[in-house]
């Protein structure tokens, strides 16, 4: 796909709607900010119950909640600490009497090492009750971000301090509306899109290591590469929900 798009003049971008919608920027915002000091860990988890029949359980185009929904976390991990993954550890379970996960696993933990000494962790699951959070410790002050992945809630962002709380309520907004968009907005203008083909591939690249870990129980290190990403207020896009959507 890079290469289809090099050979023919066109831009490719990676469909990360989070890239264009207030919260996640908003939060990008506050540890680039020094709101919470130098950001230290990050945590973060997202899953829910996936209904059996559902073609996300099929093993046969790499299904299951990592591909699926862990690559939320490990993306949102990737732009706080403006860094690509230097070593991963992963665990992976599969409850042997549940028929929805006989081909795929039901949850995997992961844990995440980057440059300067700074840890993520993530849980994603398609067998857990409904969590989409992020957590992060800064060396000042914290923050927290809930229901930050979905696209049909209303996020809701806490940064504290030793000075103080502050709590932002973010309206809901039409994700994909604001991400096609940016991306048309793109084209117009003839600006190459900040999620693009390289970005998708930087996370491809640590989901790959991240399954082998998995599988092996080996830590899986993986070569310097560098962050050429950022979210940018130019991104930001805030189109009110739609009222009809198709869903698969």
């Amino acid at each position: 796909m890079l290469a289809a798009a090099r050979d023919s003049g066109s831009f490719l971008m990676t469909a990360y709607r989070l890239h264009n919608e207030p919260a996640t920027y908003a939060m990008i915002k506050a540890v680039r900010s020094g709101q919470i000091g130098g950001p230290v860990y990050f945590g973060s988890t997202f899953g829910f119950q996936t209904q059996l029949g559902n073609h996300r359980l099929k093993a046969g185009h790499w299904g299951g909640a990592l591909p699926d929904v862990g690559v939320y976390c490990l993306n949102a991990a990737r732009h706080v600490f403006a860094a690509e993954p230097i070593a991963v550890q992963a665990m992976s379970s599969r409850p042997a009497t549940d028929p929805r996960f006989a081909e795929i696993d039901g949850s995997l933990a992961v844990t995440l090492k980057f440059p300067g000494e700074r840890l993520a962790q993530f849980f994603c699951s398609f067998g857990s009750a409904t969590s989409e959070s992020i957590r992060l410790i800064g060396s000042t002050g914290g923050l927290i971000l809930e229901q930050a992945f979905k696209f049909d809630t209303q996020p809701k962002m806490t940064v504290r301090s030793d000075q103080a709380e502050q709590i932002l309520q973010f309206d809901r907004v039409d994700h994909f509306a604001g991400q096609i968009a940016y991306f048309s907005d793109c084209i117009v203008s003839k600006t190459p899109p900040e999620p693009d083909g390289e970005e998708g591939l930087a996370d491809m690249r640590a989901l790959l290591a991240i399954d082998e870990a998995a599988r092996t129980g080996e830590t899986i290190k993986l070569s310097h590469l560098a962050f050429k990403g950022g979210l940018q207020p130019n991104m930001l896009r805030a189109f009110p929900p739609t009222t009809r959507r198709l869903l698969l």
